[in-house]
Parts: structure tokens; C-alpha cells; sequence
């Protein structure tokens, strides 16, 4: 593999979840808008504003608003057609759009007293011109602002944690204001409002969907953003165009907290200690009983909270508590999942009794079958209690607002917009005319290409269309009786490749039932640590599991491709069957990126047994990329220092996008990229690296035989003749690995960012505090300079680390076990691993091979490789 340069010296991180929301909780938030407009359809559908307020607000009869609106021009309010802020249009006017659009909150109070006095309610939310004032907020990254802001009169904040400052998760609306309507300000307008939507869903768990104003000079759009859908309406003038501005007010300022998309079964709390708040989530047991957990720790994932459109999935460890608030059981810690599924999908726990019946028959009908044919079968019983391989599933429940009424789409929106609605562009080319960019151009329905979203997975997680409109999505909450330790916070080599071994077990289980996984990652792949000190990998995520020809039976529109793409099977990545002999299909060469950006399914292509097992083989050699042992670790003395080979690898290897890339397909197919590839690697992953090469030709040979002919692998994959013994190679193989696990092994990873503190706090001036090194205050920030990448109504602000919760502790050690079988030996030139004596007889290479005018070269002598792996990390001459 030809690899980049290695003079760079930032560090990137590891693909656990290759998403680049992963990171925005500490990055700024001009850094943090392009990863979110990324995440975002480029049309969204474009309503009425007759068809937004019946059914995306709450109910109000129209003569209501017309007798407010008639309350507002006899007290002068509403003046010559005009309101009396507004005698001229904001494009003529040269102050600050802070100064412009000043007179919103006057005619916001102004409506709200009339209304008042008509509906006889009390005010709910007001709404405030204060562009300079922070919100304070839950997140790591709080410290976001808009122009005005629609606030609740009592806050979610706790009760005995009083604030003086704006608190973000009152934040009911949020406005953004320019004086000019021309492309360039339409799209910093919506990039600002998207931007800080996403950072309100992130930061307010207790948040299912949120209201937005936008205005350029005249043009207003009132928005609805949510899990299942982003829309807008239609501009209208609303300094002459009074009433659908008068009816938004009035419809959301009366509202209930629940009418304003707040979940009523999620609590803040105060609690001690260095940290200020956790969450109490609230569901109802199968039997009726209503239980309480609160969160216990920092989430364990929610780095797709950031989309405003996707499953929103929040991850925490959770202790039950009572009424009262007391823990019942200190020593009982959970996992609560909270997350957006798909109407019409099955739940986990529907899913998983799906798996564990359909493998109970199957192997009820083979043991009937071996029986009567006096065979006892050639594989070992690896299934003797399959339920050990799954997570127990304590309670798993659809959110009910109150009994009865489950918290899905049509809890807030009573319709969804009909099929030949407009589509909105989200950004417009700054090109065009200033006048091109207020009106929709593509009048396209919603099942129009433009409006195809890609399916979810480890980069994306957008709703799916459902024949020509959004699919519809329920709120869910799962809680896992056991917390595991996910594979990429275990750095032990010895404990991981025990359980892979089991995770292949485990797939079994889906094997026999005829399921696939398809999100076979180190981040659902969970060991948790017995009260005995033994160990189990648990397979968790089910929540893209399927029957392997589901998809043939037409009751399935969602892509193969889902998945995280550093762990997913290169096949799926590129919907292409890559080991038929009728056609070589070996990567050409090329700039490392593969040419089919086209995300629709391949025709004819699916998902099987075998790709989940690959990802198990990606995982092993993801983890030796990403680890050294600590002998070699400690040759790394500075964070800034150059990458090593190994390091640069790694980075082409796993930081991929999903359509793969030349240079990782050929990891796995390429005989000579294997080892070549890997020669990069520490000569202590010698024994590793020979199993795993075992490994890969097992897996090579399996897809050979079960794609040639290709006219019959559906046969062969109902069969299953080919696919069940590979699960006891596979498990063998894994666990012959631990037999040649380096011990005290570190990710580089973790070496650099302590190395990274380390120099931070050496460089951190004795004594008093300076300017350059004190923290800046919330306020003194709103006063400051704005940053130069900013609008000038917009100021830097930095992160807001008063909340939150210390990471809980997690068992990362296993007793090794004896191997039962090592790898097979393999002809080589020159230089070949050894591992222990093998039991699997010799086996050849297999898969694809190298073009006749393009032979194998030989392997680089041992002596030469030993050489390299002691100067991985040493710096590069210059």
C-alpha cells in the first residue's frame, strides 16, 4: 500500500464511530456548522403557512387571532398597515441588526397583552430582542446565542439550582435576523439557526422537537425542526403580512411545555459533587408499574443527538431510583438507551426474541435431522445457552406523554406534508441573483431523487423516505440490566481476542436463525464482567438486525449498507461480490478512493452471514493499528511528534467514508497488500497477525465457494453448508490468538493526548493567572470581540464545563485461556510468521490473485522488517 507522507502531525482520531459529529462537543462553532449542514438534506419541503399552523402548532381558532390583531391597531400596535417598529423595511435601514429588529419583543409583549385579555391563559414563553446574552446550557459546549429568543417563564433548570443567566433548555424558539435578503445572507441565516438547533437537541435530553424564525429584510419563515423531519414555511412579509406572525405568537407563547416539544418523562435534577445535574427518565414497566432511573455517569454515547434529523440515540449508565429520589440498589448499575426508531420497525427486544425463537428451531430441526441419520454432526455445539451472547433486556418500552398516548410524530405533527409540497433549497449558490434566492425553484415532490436520504449508519442517520413521504418515527427507552465495557476502551490484547471468539459464537446464534447483524463494531460489541471475574462479549445494536433475505421479500426499502464503515466487509461497502472467478474484480489503482459514490442498493446484492464475521477480522486488526506495546509507546516523547508508517496506515485504513477506498479492499483481498501492509506493524503482532491471516483466507475461501456461481448463492446461503462450519474455524482461530497476545499494550491514541496535558500543563505560568491564561468569562465574552468567522451580532464563546459526570469504572482484564489451535502455515518468500504448533491442517492463500503481468514480489527479509518495526515511531529526517 502506498501510503501519504508522514509529515502530519495532527493526530486523527480512531474510527469507533467515524462520525464527525463525534467530536463537535469541543470544537468551535463556526468548526461545528459545516459538520452539521453535512448531516442535513440539501431540500427540505416547503409548506404554507396555512398548512404549519393546522397541524404543526398548537390549535387556535383564527377569529382569536383577528380579534387580537383588531386589538393591535386600535391601540397603534399595528399603524398604516405596518407595525409601528417597522416604518421603514430593515434592507434601507444602515444601524446593526441588533438595533433593526429591536422591536420584535415590543410587538411580541404587545400581542401577548392583547391575546391575553381574549384567550384569558396564562403566558407560557415571552419572547426577547438580547442578542448579546449567552445561554447558559447542560453541555460541554454551551455558550450558544441568537438574535431573539422565545423563553419559558419558568425554567427547567432545578429547583434549588437557581440561575441569573439565559438557560438554553428554556429556549422555545429561536430567531435569526438579517437586514438583507440576498443568497449569502439566507444561507448564514439558516446556517446559524441550524447550527444552534443542533446544539439545543444535544444539550436538552428532555427536547423531542424545537420552533425557528428566520427574517431577511422583510421575509419571514417560521420553522419546525424534529427527529423525523426539517421544514419551513413559505416566505411571507411580516411587517404587512401581520397575522401568521400574530398566530405563531400567540400559539406558541399560551402552549404546554409538551405542546412545545418537551418530554414530560425526563427530569432534571441537582445533585452533589463537582457536578450539578443528571436526568431522571421516567417509563411504564410491561406490568403497568412506573419506574425511574437516573443517570449515574457521563453518557456512554450521544453523538448523534447533534443531527436534528436521525434516531437521536443517548446512552447512559442509569441507577433505579423511587419517587422520593433514593437509589434503590447502590450496587445495581443499568444502561438506558433513548433513541427515535422507524414507526413501522421492530423494537431491540422484539428483534432479539426474534433471533433466540428462530435459532431455537432451527437447531431443534438439525438435531432431529442428525438423529435420524444416525450422524452426530462434524461442529462443535457452540449455542448451548444462546441468551449469554445477548444483552438482558430489563425493560423496553414506546414514551407515553400520558397513558395511553405514545410520544411518535403525530404527537406533534398531525399530518405530514403531502408528496407534491414544494421543496425548499436549505442552501442557496451565491451566485444567483439576490432575487433567487427567496423562492423555490424545484418544485419536486418529497420522493424526488433530491430529497433520497442515506440510510443510517455509523456516518449518517437520517430518517428514510416511506413511499413518497417522511417515515413517521416512535420515541423509544431501553434499559440493559448489565453495563459493558465497549472494545475500544479495552486496550488488553488478551481480552479482546476472548471475546471475538465469543462474538463469533454469539453470530452463530444469528446464523442459525438466518439473521445478520450488519453493525458489527467495537462500539456494539460490549464485555461485561461477571461478579465471579469471568468475562462475556455481548452483541448489542440490534436495531438494524434483519432477516438475510428480507429485503428479497419486498417488506424492506432500507439500503444493505448500513453499518460502521472501518469495521463493515468491503463487499458491502462497495455492494459488489469481489470473489467470483468469472470476473476479477481486484481494486484497480488508483487515489485510494473507490469510484461508486451511488448510495441505492446494488442490484441483486445482500448482506450475509459472512460479512458480519469480516467485521470481526477488521476489528482485530483495527485494534493492532491502533495499539503498541508500552515499551514502543514510550518512544513517543512529544504530542506533536510525526505519525509512524504504522500510524499513517492506520489513518487510509479506517478514517474511510462509506463508499471504502482501493487501498483498505485490497488489505483484505490483496495478498501481497496483506503483507506488505502489515509489515508496518511491531514485530511483537507476529503471532497475531498469522491468525488473523488464517483468518482472512478462511473467510476468502468461503466467499469463493459461495459466489461461484453466483446464479446460486442464494441457494448456498438457505443451505447454509457452506457458511456453518467457517463459525468454528473463526472461534478456533480467535481464540489461538490469546496464545500470542502482547501483553501491557496502549493506544496511541491515549499516549498522545496524555502526552498533550502533560505539555499543556508544563507550559501553564506559575503564580497569578495572566490574560492569556485565565478563563473567560461568559459575560466578559458577550461583551468581547466577535471572532473574525462569525456574523458581527455573533460572539466566540467557549465551553461551558460546570455539568456533567465523572466516567464510571469498568473491569478491562481476563484470565487467558489455553489456545486450542493455532494457524495454519502458509508458504511465504523469505520471511514468514510463526505462530504455535498448528492443529488446522495447511491451507493455501486464496482469493482473487494478482495479474500475470503484474506478479507477486517477494516479501521484505525479516532482518529488514525487524528494522522498520524498531523505527516506527522515531522521527523522520529532514
Amino acid at each position: 500500500m502506498n501510503l501519504p507522507p508522514t509529515n502530519s502531525k495532527e493526530f486523527i482520531s480512531s474510527p469507533r464511530k467515524p462520525d464527525a459529529l463525534q467530536s463537535m462537543p469541543t470544537q468551535h462553532f463556526t468548526d461545528q456548522r459545516k459538520e452539521i449542514m453535512k448531516t442535513l438534506p440539501t431540500k427540505i419541503p416547503e409548506v404554507t403557512p396555512e398548512w404549519f399552523f393546522t397541524h404543526a402548532v398548537p390549535e387556535l381558532d383564527s377569529a382569536l387571532v383577528d380579534r387580537t390583531i383588531t386589538t393591535l391597531k386600535e391601540n397603534g400596535t399595528i399603524h398604516g398597515g405596518r407595525w409601528k417598529g417597522f416604518k421603514q423595511n430593515p434592507s434601507t435601514r444602515k444601524e446593526l441588526e441588533d438595533v433593526v429588529f429591536a422591536p420584535i419583543q415590543a410587538i411580541s409583549d404587545a400581542v401577548l397583552d392583547a391575546a391575553q385579555a381574549i384567550l384569558r391563559r396564562p403566558v407560557t414563553a415571552r419572547t426577547v430582542c438580547e442578542p448579546r446574552r449567552v445561554l447558559k446550557s447542560d453541555s460541554i459546549n454551551g455558550g450558544y446565542k441568537s438574535d431573539a429568543i422565545q423563553m419559558l417563564k419558568k425554567t427547567t433548570a432545578p429547583p434549588d439550582l437557581p440561575t441569573d443567566e439565559l438557560y438554553g433548555p428554556d429556549c422555545v424558539t429561536s430567531y435569526e435576523f438579517k437586514n438583507e435578503d440576498t443568497a449569502a445572507k439566507v444561507n448564514q441565516n439558516r446556517e446559524q439557526l441550524l447550527s444552534n438547533a443542533s446544539n439545543m437537541f444535544f444539550a436538552d435530553p428532555a427536547r423531542r422537537f424545537r420552533f425557528a424564525v428566520t427574517i431577511e429584510n422583510t421575509r419571514m419563515r417560521l420553522w419546525l425542526l424534529s427527529r423525523t423531519i426539517t421544514l419551513a414555511t413559505s416566505a411571507f412579509n411580516f411587517i404587512t403580512e401581520q397575522k401568521h406572525f400574530v398566530q405563531f405568537l400567540m400559539a406558541t407563547s399560551f402552549a404546554t411545555r409538551q405542546e412545545l416539544g418537551y418530554d414530560p418523562t425526563v427530569t432534571r435534577v441537582h445533585i452533589k459533587g463537582p457536578y450539578k445535574i443528571a436526568y431522571e427518565y421516567s417509563l411504564q414497566a410491561a406490568d403497568g408499574e412506573r419506574k425511574i432511573y437516573r443517570t449515574c455517569g457521563p453518557a456512554l454515547f450521544s453523538h448523534q443527538a447533534h443531527r436534528i434529523l436521525g434516531r437521536a440515540t443517548r446512552i447512559w449508565p442509569v441507577q433505579e431510583v423511587n419517587e422520593k429520589g433514593d437509589v434503590i440498589d447502590n450496587d445495581a448499575v443499568h444502561v438506558l438507551k433513548d433513541y427515535w426508531l422507524g414507526e413501522d420497525s421492530p423494537t431491540e427486544s422484539q428483534i432479539q426474541q426474534g433471533i433466540l425463537e428462530a435459532a431455537a428451531k432451527a437447531q431443534e430441526k438439525r438435531a432431529a435431522e442428525e438423529a435420524s441419520s444416525g450422524s452426530s454432526g462434524n461442529e462443535e455445539n457452540v449455542n448451548e445457552d444462546p441468551k449469554q451472547y445477548f444483552m438482558n433486556i430489563l425493560h423496553d418500552t414506546v414514551v407515553e406523554l400520558a397513558p395511553g398516548k405514545p410520544d411518535n410524530t403525530r404527537s406533534y405533527l398531525s399530518a405530514l406534508p403531502p408528496s407534491n409540497c414544494p421543496a425548499l433549497d436549505l442552501f442557496y449558490d451565491i451566485t444567483r441573483p439576490a432575487s433567487s434566492a427567496h423562492h423555490s425553484t424545484h418544485n419536486a415532490a418529497i420522493s424526488s431523487p433530491q430529497f433520497t436520504m442515506t440510510p443510517p449508519s455509523g456516518l449518517s442517520d437520517y430518517p428514510k423516505l416511506a413511499g413518497h413521504i417522511y417515515e413517521s418515527r416512535k420515541h423509544c427507552r431501553l434499559v440493559f440490566d448489565e453495563l459493558g465495557t465497549p472494545l475500544h476502551e479495552i486496550s488488553d490484547h488478551s481480552t479482546i481476542f476472548n471475546a471475538l471468539s465469543q462474538a463469533v459464537r454469539g453470530l452463530q446464534v444469528f446464523h442459525d436463525a438466518g439473521y445478520v447483524h450488519r453493525d458489527i463494531s467495537t462500539g456494539n460489541l460490549l464485555v461485561y464482567t461477571y461478579k465471579n471475574g469471568t468475562t462475556m462479549c455481548k452483541i448489542s445494536d440490534l436495531e438494524y438486525a434483519r432477516l438475510v433475505f428480507k429485503d428479497r421479500n419486498g417488506d424492506d426499502n432500507t439500503s444493505p449498507k448500513t453499518g460502521t464503515p472501518a469495521y463493515m466487509a468491503v463487499e458491502v461497502l462497495e455492494e459488489k461480490y469481489k470473489f467470483r472467478r468469472e470476473r476479477n474484480t481486484r481494486p484497480l489503482p488508483g487515489n485510494g478512493t473507490s469510484n461508486f459514490a451511488d448510495r441505492r442498493p446494488k442490484a441483486n446484492f445482500l448482506h450475509n452471514y459472512l460479512h458480519d464475521l469480516e467485521g470481526l477480522w477488521w476489528i482485530a486488526m483495527w485494534l493492532l493499528f491502533h495499539t503498541l506495546p508500552h515499551s514502543l509507546s514510550e518512544k513517543i516523547t512529544g504530542s506533536d511528534q510525526e505519525k509512524s508508517q504504522a500510524e499513517v496506515a492506520a489513518d487510509v485504513l479506517f478514517n474511510i467514508g462509506i463508499s471504502g477506498s482501493t487501498a483498505r479492499a485490497s488489505l483484505f483481498i490483496d495478498e501481497w497488500d496483506v503483507h506488505t501492509t502489515t509489515d508496518y506493524l511491531p514485530s511483537e503482532y507476529e503471532g497475531a497477525l498469522a491468525y488473523l491471516d488464517n483468518i482472512r483466507v478462511a473467510l476468502a475461501d468461503a466467499y469463493t465457494a459461495l459466489e461461484n456461481p453466483l446464479a446460486e448463492l442464494e441457494v448456498r446461503l438457505r443451505e447454509q453448508a457452506i457458511t456453518r462450519p467457517v463459525y468454528g474455524t473463526l472461534i478456533r482461530l480467535f481464540e489461538g490468538m490469546r496464545g500470542s497476545a502482547v501483553q501491557n499494550t496502549v493506544y496511541v491514541e491515549q499516549r498522545r493526548r496524555e502526552l498533550r496535558q502533560k505539555e499543556a500543563k508544563e507550559k501553564k505560568p506559575k503564580g497569578k493567572s495572566t490574560a492569556s491564561n485565565r478563563p473567560t468569562s461568559t459575560k466578559r465574552k458577550a461583551k468581547g470581540k466577535a471572532h473574525p468567522d462569525l456574523d458581527a451580532d455573533e460572539d466566540e464563546v467557549g465551553p461551558d464545563n460546570d455539568v456533567g459526570h465523572q466516567p464510571a469504572k469498568r473491569s478491562k482484564t481476563s484470565k487467558p485461556v489455553n489456545a486450542e489451535a493455532g494457524p495454519s502455515t502458509r508458504a511465504r518468500t523469505s520471511a514468514t510468521r510463526k505462530a504455535p504448533a498448528a492443529k488446522v491442517p495447511p491451507r493455501r492463500a486464496s482469493g482473487p490473485k494478482a495479474s500475470s503481468s503484474n506478479p507477486t514480489p517477494p516479501s521484505p527479509p525479516r532482518t529488514k522488517r525487524v528494522t522498520r518495526a524498531s523505527s516506527l515511531l522515531t522521527k523522520k529526517k529532514q
